[in-house]
This record gives C-alpha cells, sequence and structure tokens, in this order.
C-alpha cells in the first residue's frame, strides 16, 4: 500500500497459527475464521488461495470458508467468513455447508474461476465459480486418481491442466 515492499517495517499481517506472546506490533494476532454471528468457524487453515474476484478462500477441517471483502482481514476486528451454503433442492429449502464434512488439504483456481477442492479423505471436488455447485467430483474409484487423500494441486495457467498430488 506504501509503494515499500523491500520495508517490512510499514508490513501488517494476522497469523493463522496459534501466536502467544508476539512481540512484533505488526502482527495484529491470530486470524480467527469468525461467521456473521461473531462465532468462531474453526482455527484450523489447511489451504487458501485467491480467486479471479479477488475473494480469499480458505480450506478448513470444516469445508470451505471465504471472505468476500478480504480488505476486512487488517481493518476490523471479526473480518466475516463465510460458509457456502448448498441448496439441497429436495423441496425442503434446506441447504449444507460446501463439503462441510471435510478436511480440505489443498485448493485451485482455474481460468474459468472455478476452484478445484481437494480433500483428505474423500477425493477432488470441482466447483463453480461461486461453490454453489459441484461439476465433478474425482476419487479412487470413478477416475485415475490412486488415492483419495488429495495433497497438492496446481493449474497450468496457459493450458488449463490441472496437476494432483495424492
Amino acid at each position: 500500500v506504501n509503494g515499500t515492499i523491500a520495508d517490512q517495517s510499514d508490513d501488517q499481517y494476522r497469523s493463522v497459527l496459534t501466536k502467544t506472546a508476539d512481540p512484533n506490533v505488526r502482527n495484529r494476532g491470530q486470524l480467527q475464521i469468525w461467521d456473521e454471528n461473531h462465532e468462531v468457524i474453526t482455527n484450523s487453515v489447511f489451504a487458501i488461495c485467491e480467486d479471479m474476484n479477488g475473494q480469499i478462500w480458505l480450506g478448513t477441517d470444516k469445508g470451505v470458508v471465504v471472505y468476500y471483502r478480504p480488505s476486512t482481514i487488517l481493518k476490523e476486528d471479526y473480518p466475516v467468513a463465510s460458509r457456502i451454503k448448498v441448496p439441497r433442492n429436495d423441496g425442503t429449502n434446506a441447504a449444507d455447508y460446501l463439503l462441510g464434512n471435510e478436511k480440505i488439504t489443498c485448493m485451485a483456481v482455474d481460468g474459468a474461476n472455478r476452484k478445484w477442492i481437494g480433500t483428505e479423505s474423500s477425493g477432488l471436488f470441482l466447483v463453480s465459480p461461486d461453490g454453489l455447485e459441484t461439476i465433478h467430483s474425482f476419487n479412487d474409484s470413478n477416475s485415475p486418481l490412486y488415492s483419495n487423500s488429495i495433497t497438492s494441486l496446481a493449474v497450468h495457467p496457459k493450458s488449463g491442466e490441472v496437476f494432483i498430488g495424492t
């Protein structure tokens, strides 16, 4: 912001790691993952990516959460992270959180702003740009994946090829 990329003294950050007594005043403390009611969703973050709209997607032990307004992370005491509610479409008006029962291990964004989401034990999911639709799920039974434990993902920026580590 200040145009001083080499000068760390004016940088601000929040850590997703627990810090008990960090004397560095630039650290505004541990980044808690709060919902709209200032309740902690989780403190376990395993993956992070920025999508093409500048939104920050976090992979946690409670599925996916999104910072739709990432600039608030350093400006507000309780920056709101949203869990994506996917409608069940079963006539009940009920919804489930996007991969809410999964530990998300890695994520990547492709050229169409779709999200590729790797899990600890359920394989790989490709979801729509807003996360409301699962376009495809890949696992060791329906694809060439060797394992349902996805450890890393990368999308080639020109070809769109997706590289998957298991």
